[in-house]
């Protein structure tokens, strides 16, 4: 009897056993850093732009903008972070709503209804979404971070308490240069006018140039507030630095002192802020330029508190 094995012919099923479950978990980026991680960034960018709104406010409120920036400018600093909050606000609620809308769409997309005829308790292995459409660049944020940590630097920095002040005092001497007293035995004795002209640094460190200004300006009282740098034991330097911009093109403007005795300038020290009244005269330096010169009275030196 031929127990000759039959050759076994592969049977066909009509479905192929290779199928390497290619049922389309195609969801082209994982879950990990889809949705969240847009959010995330979004976050952090709105976090970073209320936190220069809030620092704007507060350098305007506090008065440091005084020690960086020139008054002209101050109003659209305190309007630009107002702006920028408002700005900040509605993209807060417009994120609101979208991560609700979000999280809807994604109950739906979960839904049962996948859109495939199946038999009769046979369980859906298809998700209904395909997120392909998210290209992996689409979901690259992860320098958002580093992002956020240069952005934070400035306010990082107001959150210390700075700027405090101005340049140094070692810094203003520097761009005053090197100062000299004058010769007081040359300095003619001028009658003081009635009345006190208006306190204008500027005018009064730019009438020096001028013949006709000089003029005008002789024998008139005036009070001008600037800073202290000590020259001899009754002879001072009296200057301000004048922004135009920003504290880097700040230039000073400058006028020398006189008092009458050497005890009016006995309690200030060199780089601080007085007001000082006298009587404006110009006179000739080492260089043969005219210089302002102010004539202290005698009660003429004040702190201003400042």
């Amino acid at each position: 009897m031929d127990h000759t094995t039959d050759a076994h012919t592969p049977h066909s099923h009509g479905h192929d056993h290779g199928h390497a479950h290619s049922h389309t978990h195609d969801h082209g980026h994982d879950h990990s850093h889809g949705g969240s991680d847009y959010y995330l960034q979004q976050l952090l960018t709105v976090f970073i732009c209320g936190a220069f709104g809030v620092s704007g406010v507060l350098m305007y409120t506090l008065g440091k903008l005084n020690f960086i920036l020139a008054p002209a400018f101050h109003l659209w600093v305190l309007v630009g972070s107002g702006l920028l909050l408002a700005a900040v606000a509605f993209r807060m609620v417009a994120l609101w709503r979208s991560a609700g809308a979000h999280a809807n769409d994604h109950d739906h997309a979960h839904g049962d209804d996948c859109g495939h005829d199946h038999k009769p308790g046979e369980k859906c292995d298809h998700h209904g979404h395909s997120h392909a459409d998210h290209s992996a660049e689409d979901h690259d944020h992860g320098n958002i971070y580093w992002r956020v940590v240069v952005l934070a630097f400035p306010v990082a920095i107001l959150a210390m308490g700075l700027p405090n002040s101005s340049f140094s005092k070692e810094k203003e001497f520097e761009m005053l240069g090197k100062g000299s007293a004058i010769d007081t035995n040359n300095l003619a004795e001028v009658q003081a006018k009635d009345g006190e002209i208006k306190s204008d640094f500027d005018l009064l460190a730019s009438a020096a140039y001028s013949q006709p200004k000089r003029d005008a300006y002789t024998g008139a009282k005036a009070s001008i507030v600037g800073k202290m740098r000590k020259l001899t034991d009754k002879q001072f330097t009296l200057y301000k630095l004048k922004i135009t911009c920003c504290s880097s093109d700040a230039i000073p403007l400058q006028a020398l002192a006189i008092t009458k005795s050497a005890s009016q300038m006995a309690n200030f020290g060199d780089g601080e802020e007085i007001e000082v009244k006298g009587v404006i005269q110009f006179a000739p330096n080492d260089k043969g330029e005219y210089i302002t010169v102010l004539k202290v009275d005698p009660d003429g030196i004040r702190r201003t508190g400042k």
